[in-house]
């Protein structure tokens, strides 16, 4: 029966091409377990790394080495029985001339025999004290071992970060940013092996707002002890630079003693339920809880050193049964992130 399954989802997306899917299926969802929670609202919050996948500008604003690896995705599939990651790498050691990362996207299912892998390496550099660019440089290939089927494709995205001077409100600081990214801006195609021709690769545009609210109040252990984080997301799809579909996302997280982080989310997928005929996206509803260990501040022997591990939890509560290949027992998704960072 799985293989069953295997084959007629490789059928389907030989009808809807294999471009179109890698763009709206898997290299469009949320990746890294706290942007999961936050409802895939991320562009204009460039606090950590894993601003690589959705503002790489946001590099620009750290200065420390870090490393990310987050297992599972804010996305359902039809075939349960698939491996799906993200690894991302920081390396501050040019930060006279700019920040480098690199980042890798991985999904694959029914043993390997269907593998899918983006592969960045990012860029990002301050233009002023408030503004900074970044661009990726991404590159995608597909195998399907059965069919002796490959694909890849490049492509560039550039990002734009601007941090507002900080305004003090009475009683609490804060720090509001906008960002924007547009990923394949070059508009290229992705190209096959086997004669096949290529076929259009999407192209999405986010813009984002970030605000944070710190009150204070007497620190504890020399710990914050509250801090408030709304984000919000517009997210374009489409291709050829004409964008048909949207979704509109945002995220809360509550943060105290810089240790312990609660967090909701909602992605709104409305508009892009109706893609495929096989998809059961819909707006769903994301949870997330996250521990940091801020060890620079517990043992002061760094300026920078903190272990964090973060689970997300996705809420499909509207399937629509009727789709092809969609059954009542899909399950709720969740995904695991451990990530470090040190400055040394």
């Amino acid at each position: 029966m799985k293989k069953l399954k295997v084959i007629l989802f490789i059928l389907c997306l030989y009808s809807i091409g294999f471009g179109q899917f890698a763009e709206f299926g898997f290299f469009n969802t949320p990746r890294f377990s706290r942007v999961i929670s936050l409802g895939n609202a991320h562009t204009g919050l460039p606090d950590d790394i894993e601003t690589v996948y959705y503002n790489s500008a946001g590099l620009a604003k750290l200065n420390y080495y870090s490393a990310i690896y987050s297992k599972g995705q804010g996305y359902i599939f039809v075939i349960n029985d698939y491996s799906a990651y993200n690894i991302a790498l920081l390396i501050p050691t040019f930060k006279n001339i700019g920040i480098f990362a690199l980042s890798l996207d991985h999904l694959s299912f029914d043993d390997n025999y269907y593998n899918q892998d983006l592969y960045r390496l990012h860029y990002a550099r301050n233009i002023s004290e408030n503004l900074s660019v970044g661009t990726s440089v991404n590159y995608y290939h597909l195998n399907i071992v059965p069919n002796d089927l490959s694909g890849n494709s490049f492509d560039i995205s550039l990002s734009v970060l601007y941090t507002f001077p900080v305004t003090l409100i009475p009683g609490i600081i804060n720090e509001t940013r906008i960002g924007s990214q547009m990923l394949n801006i070059f508009d290229t195609d992705v190209h096959y092996s086997n004669n096949i021709n290529a076929s259009r690769k999407h192209q999405s545009f986010r813009a984002g707002v970030s605000s944070s609210f710190t009150p204070r109040l007497k620190r504890v252990s020399n710990l914050v002890p509250i801090k408030l984080l709304f984000v919000t997301d517009a997210v374009f799809y489409g291709t050829r630079y004409d964008f048909k579909l949207w979704q509109p996302n945002y995220g809360i997280e509550v943060e105290l003693l810089e240790i312990l982080n609660f967090r909701y989310g909602r992605e709104n997928e409305k508009g892009l339920k109706d893609v495929y005929v096989s998809s059961p996206q819909h707006p769903v509803k994301r949870y997330g809880i996250g521990v940091s260990l801020p060890f620079h501040k517990l043992l002061s022997n760094f300026e920078k050193m903190e272990v964090s591990l973060d689970y997300s939890c996705s809420d499909w509560d509207k399937i629509d049964e009727s789709k092809p290949f969609v059954s009542d027992d899909l399950p709720i998704r969740e995904s695991y992130s451990i990530k470090a960072s040190i400055q040394l």
